[in-house]
């Protein structure tokens, strides 16, 4: 009698996951790229919280639904972005290890509670205060795009790892001499699955690989890994190679400079940039 109770309660939860999962994300605002948006099966069955509910530690389900929900938002987009820099990451790290110690504890299964702690914790020399959730743009060169695998946010386990399913990550430096610039001083860029544009796929963005782009987006704090540490840098255990655990995730815009310098495509000169969608490459 026990074993089929217990059988029950596991059906019964998992009923409840899937369907949670199965509302999809519903952005409660105009998505930043309405106009470009397309469509996918993964924005009818996987929510926002991913697949928090299905966490084994009963601790940690609700640490893990509110990361998953940091990736999937889409809707902080009061004011105009703050202009960041690469060293604007670095000093990001630097501040919130000092003012919140136990970032250095957090790990996948050990996430941070109160997300508050992550916000408005470095002001930039431009006097904006800047902190997860704060809408940025960081003008950088594309080192090489990352193959990304299956993550809870996007209801991996369900969903598979398709191309459709998973991030798209891109590894930023602010150099364009790719051969000589550490992966440990990039900064990481992840456009989400959900309502991804057509364009906004790899072969559209390599085919500017001679132009700095421009990525606007969420400030996104990634409490499952560490960055690189050490003396020269290295990257930690099945850890990215990055300089900060603060990403831009999810993407909001993306455009390509008309120049080829970084010092003639100024993040806030947008009569240099053009959208993504709109790029017809080489002329």
């Amino acid at each position: 009698m026990t074993r089929l109770v217990s059988a029950v309660i596991c059906t019964s939860l998992l009923v409840a996951v899937r369907s949670l999962s199965a509302q999809g994300l519903v952005p409660n605002c105009t998505l930043p790229f309405e106009n470009i948006k397309k469509h996918h099966p993964i924005d009818d069955n996987c929510g926002a919280r991913g697949e928090a509910d299905a966490d084994p530690d009963p601790n940690n389900v609700e640490p893990h639904a509110l990361q998953n929900q940091a990736k999937n938002n889409f809707c902080d987009t009061t004011g105009n972005p703050s202009l960041v820099t690469f060293i604007s990451f670095t000093k990001l790290q630097q501040k919130l290890d000092q003012k919140v110690p136990a970032a250095k504890t957090w790990n996948r299964e050990h996430l941070p509670p109160d997300r508050g702690v992550l916000r408005d914790i470095y002001t930039t020399s431009e006097g904006a205060t800047i902190g997860e959730g704060t809408v940025v743009t960081v003008a950088g060169w594309l080192m090489r795009p990352r193959k990304g695998g299956k993550e809870s946010c996007n209801c991996g386990e369900a969903n598979g790892a398709g191309k459709e399913v998973i991030d798209m990550h891109l590894v930023m430096i602010s150099s364009s001499d790719r051969e000589n610039t550490p992966e440990c001083k990039s900064v990481t860029v992840e456009i989400s699955p959900h309502f991804r544009p057509d364009q906004w796929n790899a072969d559209t963005i390599l085919s500017a690989n001679n132009h700095p782009l421009r990525f606007t987006g969420q400030l996104f704090y990634d409490a499952a890994h560490r960055p690189c540490s050490g003396s020269p840098p290295t990257s930690a255990s099945r850890a990215p190679s990055r300089v900060s655990s603060c990403e831009i995730h999810p993407v909001y815009a993306i455009d390509v400079c008309t120049k080829k310098s970084l010092s003639s495509c100024k993040a806030d000169n947008d009569s240099v940039w053009t959208p993504l969608d709109q790029w017809q490459g080489e002329e």
